[in-house]
């Protein structure tokens, strides 16, 4: 069965990973992607692990993609791509802003050849204005927008020293963001006739979906509460099988703390001066742990199911239960029935360095479209 976006040709310019991930999602809705890559090429080819040529961070944001090499700085070699971008209904790049421009592969040099085309550019701070050139990594851009400071900020002491996320947030955010406006102009040009030119900057999607934004751009002032609804402050506790269990419910939070105390049956520690504030509550954060901890380790219900990572913790068959699961790995994952009937993993048709990867988990009708 064909996808939603059967019959859409994307020409893939970009590399490492908001772009490549762009194009990788509409490539498992069903779309045609061409991967025009230099004969030196994407820098991810060599990441670990890897074997010569291809490596497995590569693979996971480009199988599935024609891939095309030519080096634009060669006699011709414009003229190939012009050729291909004039068949596209969407192009795709992730160069520093102009880049492409330099080689006649500006949208305004397409367009006029192709007015159906829809161009998306992903690039670290915009199009415009005095950082448009500047290079743009993710754990840079998650810095500068506000993302690293906001764990810093929640959980404070507890990190020991502050550091930066250990994943891609920025690009893979503003891959997605370029995905989106990517099917809205598709939607549009349905009934205009006409593609359009997108402008995505890593910066400003890392402040779009920052679901904490309006604290800071409203001067709220919390003192030791927590912005709630969002990460848990709560630490790891360890089950009765050794599992390491986090809940998704803050200790340190007034709105949140009587959960844990109708949950422990211990309603007597709302008057304990250690606990009776937010400010309290932080100042002996460790002690509040403690004491949680036991109670919750104690009357965890583990489940039957090897496979299971989700084990809430209750003080008793009646006691309202904390949403909790257990720390794992992608590996356990994967082998969950969810992952398993959903087929968001699927066998790579060519496995040079992978035997598996992943594809989006949006189901159509109770199927998805993986590729392989």
């Amino acid at each position: 069965m064909s996808g939603p976006l059967s019959g859409i040709r994307v020409v893939d310019f970009s590399r490492v990973l908001a772009g490549p991930l762009c194009a990788r999602t509409l490539l498992e809705l069903g779309a045609e992607v061409i991967k025009i890559e230099p004969p030196r090429p994407d820098v991810s080819r060599f990441a670990f692990p890897s074997t010569p040529g291809m490596s497995g961070y590569y693979a996971q944001q480009n199988a599935g993609k024609r891939n095309v090499s030519i080096d634009l700085n060669v006699p011709g070699a414009r003229e190939l791509a012009l050729r291909l971008c004039d068949t596209a209904d969407v192009v795709v790049e992730n160069f520093r802003a102009g880049t492409l421009r330099y080689f006649g592969l500006d949208y305004e040099t397409l367009a006029a050849r192709n007015p159906r085309l829809i161009y998306a550019s992903i690039t670290g701070y915009g199009q415009g204005g005095p950082w448009q050139g500047r290079m743009a990594y993710a754990p840079t851009v998650q810095a500068e927008a506000g993302f690293t400071h906001n764990s810093i900020r929640h959980y404070g002491e507890a990190l020991g020293e502050p550091r930066t996320d250990s994943l891609s947030h920025a690009d893979v955010y503003a891959g997605l963001q370029a995905a989106i406006a990517i099917l809205a102009a598709l939607h549009r040009r349905a009934a205009t006739g006409t593609g359009e030119y997108i402008d995505v900057a890593m910066a400003a999607t890392l402040m779009a979906v920052n679901e904490r934004a309006h604290v800071d751009l409203n001067g709220a002032e919390l003192g030791a509460e927590p912005a709630i609804l969002g990460a848990t402050d709560c630490p790891f506790f360890v089950g009765p099988g050794g599992e390491h269990f986090t809940v998704a419910t803050s200790l340190v939070g007034s709105r949140t703390f009587p959960s844990w105390l109708r949950a422990m049956r211990r309603a007597d520690l709302a008057d304990d001066p250690r606990f009776a504030t937010a400010a309290a509550r932080r100042s002996n954060f460790a002690r509040a742990a403690a004491t949680a901890c036991p109670a919750a380790r104690g009357a965890s219900r583990a489940s039957s199911s090897r496979h299971s990572v989700s084990l809430p913790f209750r003080a008793s068959t009646t006691a309202p239960s904390l949403p909790s699961s257990a720390s794992a790995t992608n590996k356990s994952t994967a082998i969950l029935p969810r992952a398993r009937s959903s087929a968001c993993q699927f066998p790579l048709l060519s496995p040079i360095i992978l035997r598996r990867s992943v594809t989006i988990p949006s189901c159509f009708n109770g199927r998805l479209y993986a590729i392989g």
